[in-house]
């Protein structure tokens, strides 16, 4: 982030709001591997590269 202070206002309204690939693109962007997202109604926890339950392979 270049300027944390204008920018977290987006980055909460998207992943508040968003579609799954722009929450995801999100947590990418702005989070490190190691972060977790807890919202209301939405959990996601912090998984190790590879180790996402259900989750497609991706190649």
């Amino acid at each position: 982030m270049e300027n944390p202070a204008l920018e977290i206002k987006d980055v909460i309204r998207i992943l508040t709001t968003g579609s799954p690939p722009e929450q995801e693109a999100s947590l990418k962007s702005y989070f490190t591997s190691d972060a977790a997202f807890y919202h209301p109604f939405c959990r996601v926890p912090s998984f190790p590269v590879g180790s996402v339950p259900f989750a497609p392979i991706r190649t």
